[in-house]
């Protein structure tokens, strides 16, 4: 679906939020539209040492143009805060290891969930 409804943003990554026993959230924002919108991803089984390196980089952001709230962010595809979405775009075009991994992209009930 990203291929047809999908915008590229930059995502900066912002905290980290646990929850239960050892679960851990990844909190970012991004800009879409002019507005500024917050969101959250599994970490995933990072140790607490690993979570630091991730803090105020730039990833790349998927988000739905139908629905802004259906956006996913990839730690493993970090972008330069001079990009936009039209060089972002012209980027992964370019870049068979990037398009191979958005074209795995499951269906937008999958993305993860925004909290504000």
């Amino acid at each position: 679906m990203y291929k047809k409804e999908g915008n590229y943003a930059i995502g900066t990554m912002k905290d980290i939020k646990a929850f239960g026993r050892s679960g851990h959230d990844f909190v970012y924002t991004f800009y879409a539209r002019g507005k500024k919108y917050k969101s959250v991803c599994s970490a995933g089984n990072l140790s607490v040492d690993e979570y630091s390196k991730y803090m105020d980089k730039k990833f790349l952001v998927i988000y739905l143009n139908s629905n802004v709230h259906n956006n996913r962010l990839y730690v493993s595809i970090p972008v330069n805060s001079s990009d936009n979405e039209k060089t972002l775009k012209e980027k992964i075009d370019k870049n068979v290891y990037v398009k191979r991994k958005l074209d795995s992209i499951p269906a937008p009930g999958y993305f993860w969930e925004n909290y504000f």
